[in-house]
């Protein structure tokens, strides 16, 4: 059976929990199920986060849905009637500080075929383009251009707005996939990039396009979260000679000089999804420390059946890093509420996530591997403020 069905008829036969968890709980409160990447608005009146539809063809959709979980509303559900407009994969989105507009990625409606399809997942982002939307729905613009190629495909993920709108940065992939250690260059060439976004007659365009390959091991870099000054961004790599795909780090970088700096210091964890605080005295991020996961493969996207990671947090400077979750970790709170109320899932993986803006509460998606290795996934709150004060 293709294995799109399988985890298609995995994510709808999965049972979600109510949305209004019990007092008490380690959880706020369920927003969705079957969730991927998800972004704050910049009013804390709105989630935006990708969705698989398991009514048809299982595809990520853009929704939004409001924190005390009513509202849903999927954005991208009437964009497959209009040719021009993108109707597979579609996910990554980050706000616009006007809170009228999102950035997210979406496959090319050319990049057809089993294998093509894996690799434009959100997260993946091969054979995708950056897109803007109104949060109406009414106006969908393409912002990147790269074409389809089955042989050496380009790429964008993780677009990422500035406080102030006037940036938007993300990481590419740059079609060139070198000869070496697979370890380390299995996914090819990336690079950071960033560019202005600027109003025409005719519609949004990005200008003034910047390049960043920081490190000493330019191979792959994924974009996270801005400082709260638009000053910094956080980021993932594998910058260290020699360091593996599964080792990746979360460093800074200043867009101004073009310095960076390694906050996370490991050779096998992974780290990813790093995000300032809204005041940018912490960062969250996700991070595989402990788990001492073994990796036979990092071939996309097969890799992806191996990732355990809980969220973290540190201070902006990198010290002070201590575990926040404990979804892994057997007879903690976390982990029992989660099996318990979910699902008795042998690995979860906190696959995105995101500060709501008085600082207070963490969005998240837990992915969570079920039967026969299938992904199921949904949507919650953590009381950030809390968990830090323990």
């Amino acid at each position: 059976m293709n294995s799109l069905i399988v985890v298609c008829l995995f994510l709808f036969t999965t049972w979600f929990p109510p949305l209004a968890t019990p007092s008490g709980s380690v959880v706020i409160r369920s927003l969705d199920r079957h969730s991927g990447d998800v972004a704050w608005s910049p009013d804390g009146e709105w989630i935006a986060y990708s969705k698989t539809n398991t009514d048809g063809d299982c595809y990520k959709d853009i929704w939004i849905v409001h924190p005390d979980a009513t509202g849903h509303r999927c954005l991208s559900s009437r964009w497959t009637k209009k040719k021009s407009f993108p109707h597979r994969q579609a996910g990554g989105v980050t706000w616009h500080v006007s809170g009228d507009y999102l950035v997210f990625v979406a496959q090319n409606n050319d990049a057809v075929g089993k294998r093509l399809e894996e690799l434009a997942t959100p997260g993946t982002g091969l054979n995708c383009n950056l897109w803007l939307t109104s949060v109406d729905d009414s106006r969908v613009w393409q912002l990147t251009f790269y074409e389809t190629s089955t042989t050496r495909p380009r790429g964008v993920i993780h677009p990422q707005f500035s406080p102030d709108g006037r940036t938007l940065v993300w990481a590419e992939a740059l079609g060139k996939y070198p000869k070496g250690d697979a370890k380390v260059y299995q996914w090819g060439k990336w690079a950071i990039k960033s560019a202005e976004l600027e109003w025409r007659k005719n519609g949004p365009v990005l200008k003034n396009i910047r390049k960043y390959c920081p490190g000493r091991q330019k191979v792959f870099y994924e974009t996270h979260g801005f400082s709260p000054d638009g000053s910094k961004i956080l980021y993932c790599a594998n910058s260290m000679q020699g360091q593996p795909l599964n080792g990746i780090d979360i460093w800074s970088l200043d867009l101004q000089n073009g310095r960076s700096r390694r906050l996370t210091r490991t050779r096998s964890d992974w780290d990813e999804h790093a995000h300032y605080s809204p005041d940018g005295s912490m960062i969250a991020w996700a991070s595989g420390a402990g788990f001492d996961v073994e990796f036979p493969t990092l071939r996309s996207p097969d890799w992806k059946q191996y990732v355990q990671l809980d969220v973290w947090a540190m201070n902006a400077d990198g010290s002070g890093m201590r575990r926040i979750t404990f979804f892994n970790e057997d007879g903690h709170p976390d982990s029992e509420w989660f099996r318990n109320t979910v699902y008795d899932s042998p690995r979860i993986v906190v696959s995105d996530s995101d500060w709501s803006p008085d600082g207070q509460s963490l969005v998240l998606t837990l992915a969570y591997e079920g039967p026969d290795k299938a992904m199921g996934s949904f949507l919650l709150l953590i009381d950030m403020a809390e968990r830090l004060a323990r």
